[in-house]
């Protein structure tokens, strides 16, 4: 508790910080002003949007357990992943999300092994389905990210790199364990040789059960090619929603010249840039991000309040909506 609450704090803080930087240059509109250009249709259709993605999210959780674990209920997934998504929000690295989704699954009456399963061929797919969006947003935005955001190239390009490292397992995994297990001891005896690791065959059993919990994971896709499939395109769609957003927000500000593909593939590129950054939330990491991504398209006046509409919309909305319902399900208990 006195952690997430510290969590809070470096939120407010960093958010206060960052708005505060953007709006420095004097350039705005008065508030009174934008609200008069807003429109209220798009700002509703942006919180609908963020619903479905919550709908979406349940309906790839209920299918993974329904195939794992024969059986599920859909409001318990729909509930599960709205908790996941709080903890994921308010702690660093997203490291509160698995712990929690763990939790209120195995309260669910699910077994440890069956959640471990569901949980790696949810992620083994989302990461699957988010390199596609990632090697689309990069074939038609390299030329705009080298040329236009500049400061932003190398982040978004460590971020690929990561991304594409983690596919690589994957698809070892999928082929072949064995030389997957190999090439991963090998690195981790190499780490060991430059920096001697403390308790390294602990470390190697971890990392042995790890991969073994990937092999299952390949294996059920392998063996449930239909239903994996399925999941992958509610996956699509709910990633789709959440990148489109954006777009959103630019046409509730009253622009229009950008496609929406644009848009919605440009914004994976910046979701891959903040990952690995270790502050609750990606506070100030979002919108420093989205400044420098999104910034010609939208005029100087308005681009601080787009980013703040944004974040409204995608994450202070997300936090109140998903902590309140971790509020009720601790009510329950």
């Amino acid at each position: 508790m006195k952690r997430n609450i510290l969590n809070f704090i470096i939120i407010v803080v960093v958010v206060i910080l960052t708005f505060n930087a953007l709006t420095s240059n004097g350039n705005l509109y008065e508030l009174k002003t934008v609200v008069k250009r807003i429109e209220p249709l798009y700002i509703t259709l942006g919180i609908l949007i963020m619903i479905i993605f919550w709908i979406l999210d349940g309906a790839v959780l209920y299918n993974l357990t329904k195939m794992i674990h024969l059986d599920g209920n859909y409001f318990k997934s729909l509930k599960t992943t709205m908790i996941g998504q709080y903890y994921i929000s308010i702690t660093p690295f997203a490291s509160g999300g698995p712990p929690s989704l763990y939790y209120s699954m195995k309260r669910n009456g699910l077994k440890i092994g069956e959640i471990s399963s569901i949980l790696t061929v949810k992620f083994i797919i989302n990461e699957l389905v988010l390199a596609f969006f990632l090697i689309i947003g990069l074939i038609f935005n390299i030329s705009f990210l080298y040329r236009d955001v500049t400061i932003a190239f190398p982040f978004v390009m460590f971020g690929i790199i990561l991304r594409i490292s983690v596919i690589i397992f994957i698809a070892l995994t999928f082929s072949n364990s064995v030389i997957t297990k190999k090439v991963l001891f090998k690195i981790l005896n190499i780490l060991n040789r430059i920096k001697p690791i403390k308790n390294i065959e602990k470390y190697k059993i971890k990392l042995n059960n790890n991969i073994d919990e990937y092999l299952k994971g390949t294996n059920k896709i392998k063996n449930n090619k239909i239903k994996s499939l399925k999941i992958a395109i509610l996956c699509f769609l709910k990633l789709l929603s959440y990148f489109s957003v954006t777009y959103i927000v630019y046409i509730a500000l009253g622009f229009n010249e950008v496609s929406f593909l644009k848009m919605v593939f440009l914004q994976p590129l910046l979701h891959i840039a903040i990952s690995y950054i270790p502050i609750p939330g990606k506070a100030g990491a979002s919108e420093a991000g989205f400044y420098l991504l999104f910034k010609t398209f939208f005029t100087p006046e308005m681009l601080a309040y787009a980013v703040l509409i944004w974040r409204g919309l995608t994450f202070y909305f997300k936090i109140i909506v998903c902590g309140g319902v971790v509020l009720i399900d601790k009510i329950k208990g």
